[in-house]
């Protein structure tokens, strides 16, 4: 009798451990609708979870510092822009000057004029730049601690995320894809998640990217945009 009672028990025990493991699963698929409707499935991607805690410790010193660095680079903005304007209208007057200068005395002016603005409008976008920088997925993802589960994409885009304990995650993900010989675009998750005793369904896609509004979006880059 107790041989038959521990057989069951053990039975039971291989059971819930079974229905746990099928439990506490993250599933889903990661792809992009192109502006042509197309849907673009990433495969090889890399989708993890960070325990929510750990997420929060860590985005929320990530955001302060990004939104620290946009206050001193908004004054250099406006700055530069207004030097674009001045050289621009400089280079307008010494421009007007070599059509009414036949001689071509005014030509060396108005090279100099020309060479001021543009060397004015790349430090403009160079500071622009280092702003979108700041308020990247990427630099934040730099942030991220060590995930507590990892998989990759198979190639049609889909994953399967075995999670170790129930609990509340942030699902993160990131993927690049080239659109020529020189673009890119780059796309970024992270997403808040509830893993209890019924296996989950997650697809990543344009809707919950980190620059959409989604309400289940744990880093909104959008409203830290100049």
């Amino acid at each position: 009798m107790k041989n038959i009672l521990f057989a069951f028990a053990l039975l039971l025990g291989i059971a819930a451990e079974s229905f746990s493991q099928d439990a506490l699963k993250i599933s889903g698929e990661v792809f992009i609708v192109a502006k042509g409707g197309e849907s673009i499935r990433l495969g090889n991607i890399a989708v993890s979870a960070i325990p929510i805690d750990e997420f929060n410790t860590a985005i929320e010193p990530a955001k302060n510092e990004a939104r620290s660095y946009l206050a001193k680079i908004v004054p250099e903005l406006a700055k530069a822009k207004a030097d674009i304007e001045r050289k621009q209208t400089a280079q307008k007057i010494a421009f007007d000057r070599t059509l009414k200068d036949s001689s071509g005395a005014s030509d060396a002016e108005e090279i100099k004029a020309s060479k001021a603005w543009e060397e004015a409008n790349a430090k403009y976008i160079q500071l622009l730049e280092m702003a979108g920088e700041a308020t990247s997925g990427k630099f934040f993802f730099s942030k991220f601690p060590k995930p507590i589960a990892t998989t990759k994409t198979n190639s049609s885009g889909a994953y399967i995320l075995k999670i170790p304990n129930a609990g509340k995650y942030a699902i993160v993900a990131c993927a690049n894809r080239s659109l020529g010989e020189t673009s890119n675009e780059s796309y970024y998750w992270a997403i808040l998640v509830d893993v209890g005793v019924d296996q989950i369904e997650l697809s990543l896609t344009n809707d919950n990217l980190s620059t959409s509004e989604n309400t289940d979006s744990l880093l909104k880059t959008s409203t830290l945009k100049l």
